[in-house]
């Protein structure tokens, strides 16, 4: 049977007995650490020297400079380390102006509107005021089940001159400059 080889150096090695030398080695090298472990000096065909037994150095008295150094050094170690500079903090966000939200008040009408009106009144339409609410662009209404704005027309020649939602009065003109304002009350909530 013929093998691949390997070349190690200038050596042609077979590749299963380099297989098998890459195996055993690892169990040479405990086995020889296991002998030097039970009889060191015996391993190298030494003796085995004498143990002497461990004797402190006599205590010095310090300087003045190792005094200085290990004072210095207390001060140092017992400072705090400040904020780490390893940690991944992110920027502060970016500071927005405030912008008050407009004051969204819907409101509901449980009786009629009571119209008020000028002298100079010509046949105004009927209007049923549901609800007002201030929005960013201005008040709406919702007058007949459609949503107004200040400048929509809402039947014989009216048109909505203001709509004001703190108060809840709807103004209409007329052709001919007749106003004429209706005011809803609020729907108290039934708890």
């Amino acid at each position: 049977m013929r093998f691949e080889t390997l070349t190690v150096g200038t050596t042609k090695l077979p590749w299963p007995l380099v297989a098998a030398a890459l195996a055993v080695m690892p169990l040479l090298g405990v086995a020889g650490v296991r002998m030097l472990k039970r009889a060191p000096s015996s391993a190298f065909g030494q003796e085995t020297p004498t143990v002497t037994p461990f004797k402190p150095a006599p205590e010095t008295t310090p300087t003045a400079n190792a005094v200085a150094l290990v004072s210095q050094f207390n001060a140092e170690a017992s400072r705090g380390f400040g904020p780490s500079p390893m940690l991944n903090r992110a920027p502060p966000p970016p500071v927005q102006p405030k912008v008050p939200d407009p004051e969204v008040k819907p409101r509901v009408v449980d009786e009629p509107p009571v119209r008020v009106s000028t002298p100079q009144q010509a046949t105004p339409p009927e209007l049923q005021i549901t609800s007002i609410m201030a929005t960013n662009k201005g008040s709406v209404a919702v007058i007949n089940g459609k949503l107004r704005r200040v400048g929509d027309a809402v039947g014989n020649g009216y048109k909505i001159a203001a709509i004001n939602a703190g108060t809840g009065e709807v103004e209409i003109v007329g052709a001919a400059g007749d106003k004429v304002m209706f005011q809803f009350k609020k729907r108290v909530s039934e708890e």
